[in-house]
């Protein structure tokens, strides 16, 4: 097991049994962004590799991808020369784009999605609640794969009955219904940066205070450089003690690939 899957584990654990304690209520629903189960940047870069050696070039950066700060993609990639701009194009092409999810490798985190429900399940069933548990499943504007979507509901099923997931496509948090916003528990929110954007009711309940009951889980990112790592790091402790003043419980956590290492 690799450092960074038994971060996940234990990030999941910590969620059940630790973050979990101060909830009086059952877990009525949570909110997971598609791109932490799929890696849908990393898809698109897949797509535009050409070879065995532009392969070979991802495969040898992988790591510092997954655990690195940049939001940019490319900046880990530099000798493949494709650009953000480059990536959004073929996100967008009306062709190129419908093959983006299936290039998509999966997360160690879907991996142990299955066993994340079933502590959420277990944490109901000991308050006594047996009501529908919702899991929002949003890909962000794109239309999730018929087959694979199909596979998580079957998985699912099999796991526990009464969970229902739900496959949303807002394309940002000002599209997300202040009602469903509401009766989310916890969050898994790919872009931070759409989640503070003014206007969102993401962004106006954390300053109405109304997030307070809410675990929040992100990537730890910044979206500018910095000169060395310590300043970097140090905006990310910053903003981490600022979201623990606005919800209950805030999160770093990395989400490694599952990748072959063959072309």
């Amino acid at each position: 097991m690799t450092p960074e899957e038994t971060k996940i584990k234990q990030v999941i654990d910590q969620v059940s049994e630790d973050i979990l304690k101060p909830f009086k209520e059952p877990i009525k629903a949570v909110y997971i962004d598609a791109d932490f189960l799929y890696d849908y940047r990393l898809g698109e870069l897949l797509l535009k590799v050409t070879c065995d050696e532009d392969y070979q070039v991802i495969l040898k950066h992988l790591d510092e991808y997954i655990n690195g700060t940049s939001l940019k993609i490319t900046d880990y990639f530099p000798e493949l020369n494709v650009t953000e701009e480059d990536l959004d194009l073929l996100e967008r092409d009306p062709v190129l784009g419908k093959y983006v999810q299936v290039a998509s490798p999966p997360t160690e985190f879907l991996m142990e999605l299955p066993r994340f429900i079933m502590q959420l399940n277990t944490y109901n069933k000991n308050r006594e609640e047996n009501s529908e548990l919702k899991i929002y499943i949003n890909t962000r504007g794109k239309k999730m794969n018929s087959a694979i979507w199909n596979n998580l509901e079957v998985g699912m099923s099999r796991i526990c009955k009464n969970v229902r997931l739900i496959n949303t496509t807002y394309s940002n948090w000002t599209e997300i219904p202040p009602n469903v916003y509401d009766i989310l528990d916890i969050l898994y929110v790919y872009d931070m940066q759409d989640f503070m954007s003014v206007g969102s009711v993401s962004c106006t309940k954390l300053q109405n205070r109304e997030s307070i009951g809410k675990i929040v889980v992100t990537r730890p990112r910044v979206s500018k450089e910095f000169d060395t790592p310590e300043d970097t790091q140090e905006a990310l402790d910053n903003f981490e003690g600022v979201m623990s003043l606005l919800v209950l419980k805030f999160i770093y956590m990395n989400f490694p690939v599952v990748i072959s290492s063959g072309s």
